[in-house]
Formats: C-alpha cells, structure tokens, sequence
C-alpha cells in the first residue's frame, strides 16, 4: 500500500494492460485510495498505434486526450473511466480539484494552443466518469489555461494564470478571486 515518504521517488509497474498513452498538459488529482489523470496532448501518437486505432474519441480529438482515468493505487491498475462525449475540447493545461467524487475541471486550453481556451467549470463524477457543466451567471473570468483553483469553505476560488505574477509583486502573497459559490444543492461537496 502507498504511504506519502517526503523526498522519496519510486517507480511503480502497473498491472494490467490497460493504461493511459504518455502525454503532456494533463492534470493529476488524488484522494487516499485512487489518482485521477485528465485530459492531456501527445502529437507523437501515430495513426496506426494498435491501442488507439479503434478508438474514434481519440481520431476525433487528436493531439488532445479526450479522457480520464483512474490509478488504483491498491491494485495498481489503470482504469479508463466512460463520458468522454460530455468533456469539453479544451483538454490541455486545466485547473483540477478532487472534493469526495466529484472531479471539478476549469478553464484549459485546445486547438490551437493558447487560441481556443474555456472559462467554463465542469464536474466529474469519478465514480461513474459522468461530467456536466455547471450554469454560470454574471460576469464570467477571461477564458485561459493555466490558473490555480483551489476549494474553500464553499468558495472555489481562482488565480488567473496570467496575473500570477502581478498578484505576487503587488501583495507579496497570493490573491485569489472567487470564480463560483457552490450551492449545496445539485452539486454536494464533502
């Protein structure tokens, strides 16, 4: 069983075949049982790879993964969760938190990159890899990739990508805007 050991880097060998392609832009999340890999680009993946050549999320969205997967780090098995027809196109270089199972995916970028990029919030449920957008009202944050989220009392918050370093100069720490209140309604967070 996995145990957090500071400073110290093991490579582990999945068991199993299935497995996510190697890739760059994806963001990670992790609670105390699995990790969760979404989204992600590699250019380098050929038509004809035997793993992807059937797979007509891949040739529609290609370079981009149109995915997320689950690492048990029990069984140490990858798994590719289902509800690759609800993520958005903008699968590279999103903000990422995990809050009980509900996998909250904002902003990021598509094709072509640092053109095509979102404002928009979904969650994902990881259970079932269900993901919808959360309606939003008012005056939506510039679509970008690259920020920061992070969950508080019942804020998500944001730091723009852009302004990282004028919020930094200017107040010395970080300051962040409130991009949504989560109502404990339709969406519930533990």
């Amino acid at each position: 069983m996995y145990t957090f050991k500071p400073f110290v880097f093991t490579k582990h060998r999945a068991n199993g075949r299935e497995r996510p392609k190697a890739r760059s832009g994806h963001r990670i999340a992790c609670d105390h049982r699995n990790l969760y890999s979404y989204g992600g680009f590699n250019p380098c993946v050929s038509d004809t790879d035997p793993d992807m050549r059937n797979d007509q999320t891949w040739y529609a969205s290609k370079p981009l993964f149109k995915e997320l997967w689950r690492f048990n780090l029990v069984s140490e098995r990858w798994k590719r969760l289902p509800g690759q027809e609800n993520m958005p196109n903008e699968l590279a270089s999103n903000a990422v938190i995990l809050r009980g199972n509900a996998l909250m995916v904002y902003g990021g970028t598509g094709v072509p990159f640092g053109e095509s990029c979102s404002n928009q919030l979904y969650v994902c449920n990881v259970d079932d890899g269900v993901m919808n957008v959360v309606p939003a009202t008012g005056e939506l944050p510039e679509p970008q990739y690259g920020q920061v989220i992070c969950f508080c009392s019942c804020y998500l918050n944001f730091l723009p990508s852009k302004d990282f370093k004028i919020y930094l100069d200017s107040y010395g720490s970080l300051k962040f805007m409130v991009l949504v209140s989560i109502t404990m309604g339709q969406y519930w967070f533990h």
